[in-house]
């Protein structure tokens, strides 16, 4: 094993196998630069309210024994091709900002029914010019319930195809920013 900033790895420093409980605050630059997986249990009963993931990394275990209780704000890397994470008002009851990630083109189907925004979110940015997938036909991820107080940043040029989903479509505010 070994010990970076507190936070405990394999001896490679490739996979984080345990974060501090009582930080608030993981910056991307906080983890080793070898890190490229995130261990299932790697958060599990910390205060963190601020979680950005460094660039690098390209799996992240399922979470979804986890409840992130204080999480106000997660940025996915954007080597993350499909999301595995749970999200809901149990795992992120306090979630505000979402920043979804450049690779993640779907959720995965192992987590797509117990996927859901939380009501809480009032930001999500979503990078991709081509929308990503929310699995299933109809499914829109709790989308009917922030629709109204949540925006969507999308890339300059690209809100007419988030419009025109059925389910990104759903969002009354879609801004579009330079990522």
């Amino acid at each position: 094993f070994r010990v970076h900033n507190g936070a405990l790895y394999n001896k490679s420093g490739s996979k984080l196998i345990w974060y501090p409980p009582l930080s608030d605050t993981a910056r991307a630059d906080n983890f080793l630069p070898t890190l490229r997986k995130v261990a299932g249990g790697a958060f599990m009963g910390t205060e963190l309210r601020y979680l950005e993931l460094p660039k690098e990394v390209h799996t992240l275990e399922n979470q979804g024994n986890v409840v992130y209780q204080n999480l106000e704000y997660l940025a996915l890397p954007d080597s993350i091709t499909s999301i595995t994470w749970s999200f809901s008002t149990h795992h992120t009851p306090n979630l505000i900002t979402l920043y979804w990630g450049k690779g993640a083109k779907s959720i995965d189907e192992r987590v797509a029914y117990s996927f859901k925004f939380p009501p809480t979110l009032r930001y999500i940015y979503v990078p991709q010019s081509t929308r990503p997938h929310l699995t299933g036909p109809g499914y829109g991820g709790g989308i009917s319930e922030i629709k109204d107080q949540c925006t969507l940043y999308v890339p300059i040029g690209a809100s007419a195809a988030y419009r025109a989903s059925s389910q990104w479509g759903m969002f009354t505010n879609i801004v579009e920013v330079e990522f």
